[in-house]
């Protein structure tokens, strides 16, 4: 019923928005009512790129313990972390990653992509220092190159829903639904 308010592929962000829109109204209701709705359907938040549904990856583990299995939550949240890139990406060591990471977030966005270039020559294979970059160069507007550290990101960790999710980001923000 909410994907019927999207009739063209243009018009992505009303849906986005209602779905957005009727999540909010339904955990305002049942805060654990979430992870039981939607428990495989990344949405993302209209005016962000952090989804408001846990990644697929931890929806079981979220699920669980929302229904009180607490044992089985916790372990299937310990299998989670250990696949997560965020916790198994070596650059996450790296003091460019991490200078990288915080220069983003303070929006200084040459400062972290010099960073995050000095980290992706440490680890050039690293899933996370392209999938950084690549929300870089979104920040900076800078699509085609966004889209190509995203690309390598997906490449080098076929299972990373960040990377998948950003990258979908960048091709609706470009204009590329």
């Amino acid at each position: 019923q909410l994907l019927a308010v999207a009739p063209a592929a243009g018009d992505v962000q009303p849906a986005l928005e209602s779905l957005s829109s009727a999540y909010r109204r339904l955990i305002s209701r049942d805060p654990r009512s979430h992870t039981a709705s939607f428990p495989q359907i990344p949405v993302l938040d209209p005016g962000g790129a952090m989804p408001i549904v846990p990644y697929a990856s931890y929806a079981r583990a979220y699920t669980l313990l929302a229904t009180g299995d607490y044992s089985g939550g916790l372990a299937d949240l310990r299998r989670a972390v250990r696949a997560d890139p965020l916790v198994t990406d070596p650059s996450g060591r790296l003091p460019s990653m991490k200078l990288g990471t915080a220069a983003l977030r303070e929006g200084r966005l040459e400062e972290a992509r010099r960073h995050l270039e000095m980290a992706l020559t440490r680890t050039p294979g690293s899933s996370e220092v392209h999938r950084v970059l690549g929300l870089v160069y979104l920040a900076a507007a800078r699509y085609n190159e966004s889209l190509a550290h995203l690309e390598s990101a997906v490449r080098a960790n076929p299972h990373d829903e960040r990377a998948r999710l950003t990258q979908a980001r960048v091709l609706a923000d470009a204009g590329r639904t």
